[in-house]
């Protein structure tokens, strides 16, 4: 495997690493002051336990996110420059639904953030493939904010589509 394999992969191995601590923190978050309020029930102290595991829920909850928070941050970077170094950059076109026949990559549409999903459509002309990037616009006042139609820029590795980024599209607006 050469060296722009193995860098991405590596950068892969970041990524899952990443879900996979937040994940844990969430379940330990809630496993900690949870066993902690079920032993002390029956104490004399067992008015505060609300108020007790809630703290601790957070505490803990807010010291992982200081930590796993950095190291996703540089993941994402590393992402951005190895896709900026040898990732192809596209212009796809946003729509609120995929393609039709599009391989839909990323993400999930369901639940409470599925009205924050918009779709990123591209035709490879190569193979004539039609995908379609599904992005949440939650966080992104500016992806939002952007009419149906428009052109965003993408970048991905030409041969694992699902490794890609939108690049930030405030840098678009301008």
């Amino acid at each position: 495997m050469d060296t722009i394999q193995s860098e991405k992969k590596r950068i892969q191995k970041r990524e899952q690493t990443a879900q996979a601590a937040f994940f844990l923190l969430g379940l330990t978050a809630f496993l900690i002051p949870a066993t902690l309020v079920i032993s002390l029930a029956r104490s004399p102290v067992a008015l505060i336990l609300p108020l007790a595991f809630f703290f601790l829920f957070f505490l803990i909850f807010l010291l992982g996110i200081s930590r796993l928070g950095p190291y996703m941050q540089q993941t994402q970077r590393q992402k951005q420059h190895w896709l900026n170094e040898y990732g192809l950059h596209i212009q796809a076109q946003l729509t609120k639904r995929p393609g039709e026949n599009a391989l839909v990559i990323g993400g999930r549409a369901r639940g409470r953030g599925a009205s924050y999903i918009v779709y990123l459509n591209w035709q490879d002309p190569q193979t004539g493939q039609l995908y379609a990037f599904r992005v949440s616009t939650r966080f992104s006042s500016a992806l939002r904010s952007l009419p149906e139609g428009t052109f965003c820029p993408v970048q991905l590795d030409r041969s694992d589509p699902t490794f890609c980024v939108v690049p930030d599209v405030q840098a678009r607006i301008r």
